[in-house]
C-alpha cells in the first residue's frame, strides 16, 4: 500500500529539492550563513550536573584521561569544527556505553536518554553550521568513473584510468569536490590516456569474425586423467613386485617371524632386495603408493566408466588437476561484445554450488583473475544446454579467459581442502562440459559511429585545413558540454596539425595530437560553469542532473530541453529527474552511491571460515552487494518510502542468493 506523502519516491523528491534550491544558486553566489540559536553555555546549564557527577571525576584538568579536559572544552558547537568533532566522539562514547567506565557510578537510563538526546540534538545544529558554505560550490573535475563513462561516449573506447589518482575523498565519495582537483603533472597523465585511447579508436583495422572452439574430452578428459592414473598405477605395481621380492628372499632364508629376522640381521645377512631397483627411496614410498593406488583407482575408474566422457569433462578437482579450462585469448583492438557460449549438463544430488560455471579472466602476464560472473547449468546431461555470457573486449589488454567452478575468495580453505578433510579424492562432479567457445562479433576498429561523428564527411569545396578546424571545432563543443571553443584557442591546435601534416602524417594522424589536447583541457576535466554570480543555465543544469544520475553527458532530449530553456521549469525538471531515473543508467548513480555510502568496501575484507561457512564463495560476496543495489533500484522503481530498506517485507535476488538463503525456487 502507498501513502497519499508517498506517492512519489523519497529519492526523486530529494533530487528535486537539491535542484530546485542549492543547486539553482550560482556557483559563488552567496547565502547568508543559517540562523541558530547561539550554543554557548546552553548545553552547560542544561547538563553541567550529568557531565560534574558522571564525566569530570576522569576528564577534568587534573586527571585528562584519554587527553579529554572538559573543563576546558568549549560548550559553543558552533564555533569550532574541532571542537563540534570532540562532542561527537563524547556523545557515541557515552552513546556505545564505553563511558562512563562500568566500575564508575553509572547515570540513570532517563539521565542518560536526556543527555544523549540534547547533545544529539546540538550537534545536528552545529553539523549545518558548520556544512553551509555560503552557497559556494568548489569546481570540480570528473572523478574517475565519469571521466571513462564520457571518453566512452565521445570515442567509443574505454580509456585506461589506473594511473590517475583515486578519486575517494575523507568521507568516502568519489564527488566531493574538494579533493577532486587537478595538478600539473596530472596534465601529462590525462593527455597520455587521450592519446592511447585515441588511437585505439580511430585507426582502421578489421576484427574478423570468429569462433574458437575448446572440446572438453581433449583439454580435460579420459586421457588426461588415465595419464594421471598411469603413474599411480605403475608404483602400486613395483610397491607389490617390491613386497613379493621381499618375500622371496626371506622364504629363501628361512624367516618367518620377528625373532628369526633379528638374528638375520645380526648375522649381516641381507632381508629385502635394493628399493631403488623398483624406484622407491624408502619403505614410507612403498607404503604410500600402495595408499594412492587405493584413494585413486575407484575415482578415475569411475570416471572413466562414464560414457559422458567419451565427448566432455566433468568440473571437479583433484590433487592432481583443477578443473580450468583455459579459452582463447583476445588481444583488443577494438572496444566490442564478444561471447562465451558453453554446452553443459548437470548432475543431480549435489549442492546447487556445484551446478554453476564460473567465467574469469586473467591480463596476458598477470596472475590476478578477474570474476566476471556465474551461470547456473540446470539441463540434464542427456539434453544439455547451451549457455551464452557475454565478455566485454577492452581494447589494448591481451586477456585470457577461463571457465571454471565457484571459487572462494583469498584467505578461504578451497573446496578441494574441504572434501579432502571429508576423506574424498576429488570435489562433487556437478556439470559436464561438452565443449566452450568464444565469438568474436567482427567489429571493424576506426569505423565507428562515434568515430564517424569525429570524422564527418568533408564538403567537397574544403581544403584539408577547413576540414580539421572544423573537426577540432565541433569535437571541442562536444567535449566542452556548455561552452563554445574560442577561435583563439582552435587556432593554436590547428598550429598542431599543420606541423603534423608538414612531416608527412595524414589528415587523421596529424589530428590525434590536437584531439588528446582537447581531452586533456581544464574546460573537458573540469565540470565548469561560466555565469558564476546567478543561478545556473539550463544547459548547466542539464549537465549536472545527468553527471549526478548517470555519470555521462546530457542526452539529446535533456540538451533539447535546455536548450529550449524548459529545463529550469519545475514541472519539467522534475519530468527529466524522473525519465532519467528510470532509466537503466540510473545504475551508475544507484551503484557508485549506495557502495560509497554504505561503505561496501569492507566486505571484501574478512576472510570466513569456510569450514564452518562451507556455501560462502565468491559468488554470494558478489551476490550480497548487487543484493543491495537492486534492492535500492527496486524501492526506486516502485517509489516505496525509504524506509523500505530497514522494514522491508521482501528480498531482491538472484539465484545465487536465494539459495544461499535456502529460499523456494
Amino acid at each position: 500500500m502507498k501513502k497519499d506523502n508517498y506517492k512519489r519516491c523519497i529519492l526523486l523528491v530529494f533530487i528535486n529539492f537539491i535542484l530546485t534550491s542549492s543547486c539553482l544558486l550560482g556557483a559563488n553566489s552567496s547565502s547568508p550563513k543559517l540562523k541558530e540559536e547561539p550554543l554557548a553555555k546552553v548545553l552547560m546549564s542544561h547538563q553541567s550536573g550529568f557531565i560534574k557527577n558522571y564525566c569530570l571525576d576522569c576528564h577534568d584538568s587534573e586527571t585528562e584521561k584519554g587527553q579529554v579536559n572538559l573543563e576546558n572544552l568549549s560548550y559553543d558547537l558552533s564555533s569550532d569544527i574541532i571542537v563540534a568533532d570532540q562532542w561527537q566522539d563524547i556523545l557515541d562514547a557515552i552513546n556505545s556505553g564505553d563511558m562512563p567506565p562500568k566500575k564508575k557510578t553509572q547515570p540513570k537510563d532517563s539521565e542518560k536518554t536526556e543527555f544523549l538526546e540534547d547533545l544529539s540534538a546540538k550537534m545536528v545544529m552545529a553539523r549545518k553550521i558548520h556544512g553551509d558554505n555560503g552557497g559556494i560550490i568548489t569546481m570540480r573535475r570528473l572523478n574517475r568513473r565519469e571521466y571513462s563513462n564520457t571518453i566512452e561516449i565521445l570515442l567509443g573506447v574505454r580509456p585506461e584510468v589506473e594511473s590517475l589518482p583515486d578519486d575517494r575523498a575523507g568521507d568516502g565519495f568519489d564527488t566531493a569536490g574538494a579533493s577532486l582537483f587537478f595538478s600539473s603533472n596530472q596534465f601529462e597523465q590525462y593527455l597520455s590516456i587521450a592519446q592511447k585511447t585515441l588511437e585505439r579508436a580511430l585507426f582502421s583495422g578489421r576484427i574478423e569474425k570468429s569462433i574458437k572452439r575448446v572440446e572438453g574430452e581433449k583439454y580435460l578428459g579420459r586421457n588426461k586423467y588415465a595419464k594421471i592414473y598411469k603413474p599411480i598405477a605403475q608404483d602400486a605395481e613395483n610397491a607389490r613386485s617390491f613386497n613379493v621380492k621381499q618375500q622371496t628372499i626371506l622364504k629363501e632364508l628361512g624367516v618367518t617371524n620377528k625373532r628369526q629376522r633379528n638374528a638375520a640381521k645380526k648375522e649381516g645377512r641381507i632381508l629385502t632386495p635394493s628399493l631403488e631397483d623398483f624406484g622407491f627411496k624408502s619403505m614410507r614410498g612403498v607404503n604410500y603408493a600402495l595408499k594412492e593406488e587405493v584413494v585413486w583407482k575407484p575415482a578415475i575408474e569411475d570416471y572413466l566408466s562414464r560414457p559422458e566422457t567419451e565427448h566432455g569433462t566433468i568440473v571437479m578437482s583433484t590433487p592432481k588437476s583443477r578443473f580450468h579450462m583455459k579459452l582463447a585469448t583476445i588481444n583488443g583492438q577494438t572496444q566490442e561484445t564478444a561471447k562465451i557460449r558453453i554446452r553443459a549438463g548437470a548432475y543431480e544430488d549435489v549442492d546447487d554450488r556445484f551446478n554453476y560455471i564460473e567465467f574469469a579472466s586473467r591480463k596476458l602476464g598477470g596472475r590476478d583473475v578477474e570474476i566476471l560472473g556465474w551461470r547456473k547449468v540446470t539441463a540434464s546431461i542427456d539434453q544439455a544446454e547451451i549457455i551464452e555470457f557475454p565478455i566485454d573486449v577492452i581494447p589494448g589488454e591481451e586477456v585470457q579467459y577461463i571457465i571454471q567452478a565457484r571459487s572462494r575468495p583469498p584467505g578461504s580453505k578451497s573446496d578441494l581442502g574441504i572434501y579432502r578433510t571429508k576423506g574424498y579424492i576429488n570435489t562433487p562432479q556437478g556439470v559436464w562440459i561438452d565443449w566452450a567457445e568464444i565469438e568474436r562479433s567482427g567489429r571493424s576498429v576506426g569505423d565507428s559511429s562515434e568515430v564517424s561523428a569525429i570524422f564527418f564527411q568533408k564538403p567537397a569545396d574544403w581544403n584539408d585545413s577547413e576540414y580539421a578546424h572544423e573537426v577540432l571545432r565541433r569535437f571541442a563543443k562536444r567535449a566542452f558540454r556548455t561552452s563554445e571553443p574560442t577561435e583563439d584557442y582552435l587556432g593554436k591546435l590547428l598550429n598542431f596539425y599543420k606541423l603534423n601534416r608538414s612531416k608527412g602524417k595524414d589528415v587523421r594522424s596529424a589530428l590525434l595530437q590536437p584531439l588528446s589536447i582537447i581531452l586533456a583541457s581544464p574546460k573537458f576535466i573540469y565540470m565548469l560553469e561560466s555565469n558564476r554570480s546567478e543561478k545556473l543555465t539550463d544547459q548547466e543544469l542539464a549537465v549536472r542532473l545527468s553527471y549526478f544520475l548517470w555519470s555521462v553527458p546530457p542526452d539529446k532530449e535533456l540538451m533539447n530541453v535546455a536548450n529550449a530553456g524548459k529545463l529550469s521549469q519545475p514541472g519539467e525538471l522534475k519530468r527529466q529527474t524522473a525519465r532519467l531515473l528510470a532509466d537503466k543508467r540510473a545504475d551508475q548513480f544507484i551503484e557508485a552511491f549506495s557502495h560509497q555510502w554504505l561503505d561496501m568496501d569492507r566486505l571484501g575484507m574478512f576472510v570466513f571460515d569456510t569450514f564452518v561457512f562451507e556455501s560462502y564463495d565468491d559468488a554470494v560476496l558478489q551476490g550480497s552487494r548487487k543484493e543491495v543495489y537492486k534492492t535500492i533500484r527496486y524501492i526506486l522503481d516502485m517509489e516505496l518510502p525509504l524506509n523500505s530498506l530497514l522494514k522491508a517485507d521482501f528480498v531482491v535476488v538472484n539465484d545465487v542468493m536465494a539459495e544461499y538463503y535456502d529460499l523456494p525456487h
